[in-house]
Parts: structure tokens; sequence; C-alpha cells
């Protein structure tokens, strides 16, 4: 929900408004609690001149009272007599008319000489008063004491006749009645109390300070202790007037008189006068106003939500328009941009359009590479498979795959340039025949496929490609193409894409093979392609499983009439397709890259049984066919060293047979290698001689011992003439060479006189055995030896 712009915007908007409403809020309500705590603080400031006032005006008129009395001539008289009791009975009587709590006379040097009341001996503040008042002169003095733990509004007026004889002090209690006179004027309850003194020992709480005085108060009893609980957190030697709040009031503090101080410590009670403003009357109002703002700024807030909201989704709704627009680019669908009037959006909305035509411009040319072909401009592999996907199943029309043949020597002889243009122009002249083709591709390389919607023999599509027939012309130089034509009709294959372009494949591979370079598929055919796939895919399984195995044909030497050696030979047992032909699967295993696996395999094979038979007592020496790739390999003559010495056996107990056509593909490195094994002392013989382009030009070349006659010569050598010649002319010329000859493929004992008598060495074929297991052929051997006169008739 909160990942879309339009969200995040509104939440940012309205945490914004929020904000910013908490925030005005907050200082409205902060501003209004301070002005109601200014507003209280500043009754109290009133009040507290209210109260001063009263104290003031009291104590003028205390002053003039005991002024009357000061001036009476019958008590001057008394005080000059020392009249004692005069004096008591005046003072007592006076202080009654005059609502006096306290009335005392002093001697000039401050020794009491009378009092209404008990008053503490040696109260500690009389000389500092005393001496305050004689500064004053006769105008007399007013201070705040404490005497015996009740605070008195003093006045002190001296007695002169005519010099001072006597001062007369008078007190009035700072008492309730005082206290609920201050309020009734002020409208604010009052406190007196009294600070004990802090010394070491005392209590340093509020509480036990102002116990250990007193207080007077218009306030109850059950709120006096917090009204005085932050006492103890507030400086008492402060001159200034001190504020305190609770839940209930807003006191203010202030001294009655200046405390004595002694090494830091205060040695005299403090007097204090406190003023209570009523705090709840302030808080209700304040919480009254608090609420109504707090709805208003709710309201504020609901609506601001409510316009930030709905002016957020129409800022957004371009954006949306465009977010929808994209979307359907992101689909592939297309469709009209978004109209926007806003510069910025605008200039998005066209980007976005422009995108659309680009994608569509990159989509469609990456469809037509896909189906393509990057050179020619012909349909590929891609679009044939999908456009046989969407004809199938079809009976009618066939496919045709023209294969340029020997086109990798093109490119070798020409270059690659050259042979790309050839495969442009025969593409073009493709594009011209008539009758045209459903669709024309080429598959890859030099392969080009052409469907044709009706069925047509092979001497109508030879007609219908005859120009590829004329010749090219590439770098000044002509060229006239030899093609492979493979003719695949619907009918035979018409369900699956697979099965259509296997079997076409496999048409044009027959084609190679035929004469005039055309042929159609015939029925059977995909089977022996599956057939070949089988035998390549189980060549591994097959080695590991001893499913191929060796058999040994005896080679007789026709001179000693001894068997001497042999010839190791493939068999392959499949365990599904049963007996397979070395002539089938050693030019499939070739063709696949694998030949190299079965020579190796077959050297591990017969090194081990030569090891076997030389335990045994039989020295025997075996010869094993090479293909062109085992002789193109450097690395093969330390291979066959290190093979003979892990089996203990002298190279001469192994032979080798090579073909002419394998010595053709790479004939310097042949020779080279087989000098090698030459050198090493392994026996050396070319095989299925005088079958090759090239027999006696590299036979004087090749490090050879022995030359082998193909059994095409010597099969049928007692009935065909030119055989014997040919026989005989290879003899003298082999031996003329120093070679030995073997003749391979006697089949009779005519055979064996006619071979005998052109002086062949070594003679090989069935007359005497057809290839034996090992454990066959030795006990061939013994039978051999022991009875040579079989094979050898008188």
């Amino acid at each position: 929900m909160f990942n879309s712009f339009r969200s995040r915007l509104i939440t940012v908007l309205v945490c914004l408004m929020m904000l910013v409403q908490l925030a005005t809020a907050f200082a409205s309500l902060s501003a209004m609690k301070k002005e109601s705590e200014r507003q209280g603080k500043a009754a109290l400031d009133v009040a507290s001149n209210v109260f001063a006032e009263t104290l003031s005006n009291r104590a003028a008129q205390l002053i003039t009272a005991v002024k009357i009395l000061t001036a009476d001539f019958a008590f001057k008289r008394a005080v000059a007599t020392q009249e004692k009791f005069t004096v008591e009975s005046v003072l007592e009587n006076h202080g009654n008319r005059i609502n006096a709590d306290l009335s005392f006379l002093l001697s000039p040097e401050g020794r009491l000489l009378a009092s209404t009341l008990s008053i503490p001996e040696g109260f500690s503040r009389i000389d500092d008063i005393l001496l305050k008042a004689k500064q004053k002169g006769t105008e007399g003095l007013t201070v705040i004491v404490e005497i015996d733990k009740t605070v008195y509004q003093l006045v002190l007026v001296p007695v002169r006749a005519p010099t001072t004889i006597a001062w007369v002090g008078m007190g009035f209690a700072l008492d309730e009645a005082l206290a609920q006179e201050v309020k009734n004027i002020t409208g604010l309850d009052v406190s007196f109390a009294i600070s004990a003194p802090l010394e070491k020992g005392d209590p340093e709480t509020s509480d036990e300070r102002l116990q250990a005085g007193k207080t007077v108060s218009t306030l109850n009893d059950e709120i006096i202790s917090s009204v005085f609980s932050p006492f103890d957190q507030m400086d008492i030697h402060s001159k200034d007037a001190i504020f305190s709040e609770d839940e209930a009031y807003l006191s203010m503090f202030f001294a009655l008189n200046e405390p004595q101080q002694d090494n830091n410590l205060t040695t005299q009670n403090r007097l204090w006068a406190i003023l209570h403003l009523p705090f709840e009357p302030w808080l209700q109002n304040f919480r009254n106003t608090r609420a109504q703002l707090i709805i208003i700024f709710a309201i504020t807030l609901i609506l601001a939500i409510t316009l930030g909201w709905y002016a957020t989704k129409n800022m957004t709704r371009p954006i949306m328009k465009l977010v929808a627009y994209a979307n359907r680019i992101g689909q592939g669908k297309s469709g009209k941009p978004p109209r926007i009037n806003i510069d910025e959006l605008g200039i998005l909305s066209q980007t976005l359009t422009d995108m659309q035509k680009n994608i569509e411009t990159r989509e469609q040319e990456l469809q037509y590479q896909a189906n393509h072909d990057g050179l020619t401009g012909l349909a590929n592999r891609v679009a044939v498979e999908s456009y046989l996907q969407k004809q199938l199943p079809r009976e009618n029309g066939c496919l045709v795959l023209v294969n340029i043949r020997q086109f990798k020597n093109i490119n070798s002889m020409l270059g690659f340039d050259n042979g790309d243009q050839l495969l442009c122009e025969v593409a073009l002249r493709l594009q011209t025949i008539t009758p045209a083709p459903e669709l024309l591709a080429r598959l890859g390389g030099d392969e080009f496929l052409l469907i044709f919607s009706d069925d047509m023999p092979p001497d109508k599509i030879k007609k219908t490609l005859a120009p590829l027939d004329t010749k090219f012309l590439l770098s000044d130089s002509s060229l006239h193409l030899r093609t492979s034509i493979g003719i695949l009709p619907f009918d035979i294959s018409h369900h699956d894409v697979n099965d259509i372009m296997r079997r076409i494949d496999i048409a044009n591979h027959s084609a190679k093979n035929h004469s005039d370079g055309i042929t159609v598929y015939q029925t059977g055919e995909d089977e022996n392609y599956q057939r070949e796939l089988t035998i390549i895919r189980d060549l591994q399984g097959s080695l590991d499983n001893n499913h191929i195995y060796v058999v040994y044909q005896p080679k007789v030497n026709l001179l000693q009439q001894r068997c001497l050696s042999a010839e190791a030979l493939i068999r392959w047992q499949h365990p599904e397709l049963g007996f397979i032909p070395p002539d089938q699967f050693i030019s499939l295993i070739e063709n696949a890259g694998n030949i190299q696996l079965v020579t190796q395999w077959m050297i591990r094979a017969v090194l081990r049984q030569l090891a076997a038979w030389k335990k045994e007592g039989m020295e025997m020496q075996v010869a094993v066919n090479l293909s062109a790739n085992d002789l193109c390999d450097p690395s093969l003559p330390e291979v066959l060293k290190n093979g003979l010495a892990e089996a203990g056996l002298a190279p001469s107990a192994l032979a080798l047979e090579v073909t002419e056509g394998a010595v053709m593909q790479d004939t310097d490195t042949v020779i080279r290698v087989l000098q090698a094994l030459r050198e090493m002392g392994i026996q050396l013989a070319i095989d299925d001689f005088g079958t090759g382009q090239s027999s006696l030009a590299y036979l004087k070349q090749l490090p050879v011992h022995e030359v082998k006659i193909d059994r095409a010569f010597v099969k049928d050598i007692e009935n065909n003439t030119n055989d014997e010649l040919i026989v005989s002319a290879t003899v003298q010329l082999s031996k003329s060479l120093g070679l030995k000859v073997t003749a391979e493929g006697l089949e009779n004992v005519a055979g064996l006189s006619k071979v005998t008598e052109c002086r062949c060495d070594i003679v090989q074929g069935y007359y005497f055995s057809k290839p034996l297991k090992a454990d066959e052929f030795r006990q061939w051997v013994a039978l051999f030896h022991t009875t040579p006169g079989r094979w050898f008739p008188a």
C-alpha cells in the first residue's frame, strides 16, 4: 500500500501537517501556561504590595499610639523615678487600649526594666534592635521579630526627659486575625511561618524546620504541608520574593526579617510571610482553553488531511496516468499517451512514447534477427521449426535440403569473405527459382532448406535448382558448385518437427554418397540413423562392461610353416543391437572423434594378453591397427613405451598396422611418429596395400617393415590371372625395398599354392583360421604346431 508514490506523498504531507499542527498546539498551550503563571505572579505581586502597605499603615498607627504614651509627663516621671509597679501598670493599660500583645520598657543600655509578657532572658536581638532605634532617633523603629516562637510587629520609641531615659516597646502579634484581615483585603490566603536556625544536628527538611518554628495560616491544616513542601529547596538566605507552586496554589514567599549569620550558619529564625494564590481557577481556565484548542486543532488537522489528500490526489493523477501508460508499455501493449499539461510530466510522457516506439522497433529487429540469417537475410532454423510447427500435420509438399560440397575447401582457398559472398550469391539464385518455394531458409553453414507446396520428384527438383549449376564468379575466379540434395516428402514424416529435421538431414547425408548427388528419404533410414546414434552413445559403457572384446587371427610364416604372429581384431556384442560388425562401428567412431579411445583400450588389452601368454611360455607378436588420428598424435611413441614397460614386454612383441589413407592425412607428422616407433623396435606394416591412390609414391618414404596385400587381390587369386600378376608384382617391388609381404584374405588351398609361388612371406585368412578369442587362439596354435600337415598338403 505504501509502495506507491501517491501513498508516500500523501503520507508525507499528512505527517508534515500533523507536525505543524502539533507544534502550533504545543507552542500555544505553552504560551498560555506561561501567561497564566505570569498573571498569577502579577496578582501575587499586587497582593504583596497590599500586604506591605497594611503592615506599614499598622506600624505608623502603632508608633503614633506609643508616642502618645512616651509624651505623657506622669509616665516619664514614673520611669525617671523607677516606679516599676506604676510603669508596668501603665504599659499594660496603654497596651490594652491599642490592642498590643506585648509591652516592655528598656534602659538606654538595653536592659529590660519592665514587661507585660515574659521575654526570654538574653533575647538575642535586643542589642541589635536598640542600636537601630538609636540610629532612628525620636522617630521610633518598627521591626518584625520572633519572640518565644511568636512573630511580632515590634515598635520601639524613646522616652526623653529631655535626653533618652528609656525605650518603650510594644509588639503586635502576626496571628490569625492579621492573616484573616489581609486575606479580606487581598482575597488571598496568608501564612506566617518561622524557620528554625540551621545549626549542627538541626533538621534540614522543610517540614522539620517549619515544625521547629511556628506557622499561622488561613489555609486548612490538611493542605499546609503540601504548600510548604518545596520550602527545603528554596534559598532561605534570599532577600527577594520566592515563588513556588503545587497542584493547588501558586505561593509567594518573602522574608520579614534579615538573617544573622555566624560562620555561614544562620543563627536566627527566619520569619516568612506567604501569600497563596489558588491555582485551580487558573488551571481550570487553562484546561478549558486547552480542550477548546485541541478540538480546534483536531478539526483543522482533519480538514488539512482531507484537503492534502485531495490536493495530492489531483497532483499525482498525471503521474498515475503515466504509471498506467508505462505498465502498458512494459506489458507490450500499445496505446495513446496521456495528455498532460504539466511541462515536466509532459516531457516524461513524450519520453515514454519515444521509448515505446524504440522498444517496438527493437523488438521487430530482434524478432527479425531471431528468425533470419544474418548473412543472407533468409529465414533461419528457428523460423523453419516455427513454420513447420504451424504446418503439421501435413500430407502434401516436400522439403529439399541443399548442401554445398567441399565448401570448407572453398573457404580455405578463397578466404572467408569470398565464402560468405558465395553463400549470398547462392541465396539470391535460390530466390529466383521457379516454382518458388513456400519457405527458403539457410539452416547454417552451407545448408539451404526449401519447402515446396507440391510433391516433386528428383528430376524436377534437379531442374528447378539448375541455376546453381551455372558458374559463380569470385575474386576473378569462376567456380562450378557441386551440391548434395536431400528430399523428404511430407507424407513420410508429417507429425513431429524434430523427426522432419533429422530425416531431411539423413537424406542429404545419403546424397553425398550418391552418384548424382540427389536422394529421396527412404523409410527405414531413420532407424539406421538411430542405430548409429546408439552405437556412438554406448561405446564407453560397452568398453567398461566387456561387451567389446579382442579376437586374434593367425599369421602363418610360409617358409617355417609356423604361427609366430597374429592380428588383433575388435568385436562388439551389443546387449540390444546384437553383433555389430567392425566395418559398421569403426567408421562411426572415427567420425565421432572417439577412435583414440578405442585404440588405447585395444592396446592395453593386447599388452595384457601378451604378458599373460609370455607367463605361459608362448612367445607371440600381435599386430594392432592404428587410425589416422592415432598416427597424428606425437605422444603415441611415449604411450606405447610406457605400456610395454608396465607389461614387461619387448617392443618386438608389438606390431602396428597403418593404412595408406591414414598416412596421407598428414604425411610429415605420420612419418615422424612411425620413425620414432621403428627406432623403439616396434614392427610396422602397411595395411590394405594396393587400394590407395599413392601407394608406390609413399612406399619408399615410409619407415615400415612389412606390406600387407589387400584381401581383394588374394581371395580369388587362383581364378583371376590379374590378381596373381598384381600380387606377384607387389611382392617383387616390396622385396626389392627390403620389406616382408603378407597376403591376407586366403580362403583355400589353391590360393595357398598361388601365394607360395608368388613368394609371399606370411599368409593370413580363413583358410587357416577365423579370428579367435585368446583361449581358442592358444589352443589353435598348439594344434597347428603339432599337425601343420593339415594345412600344408604334400
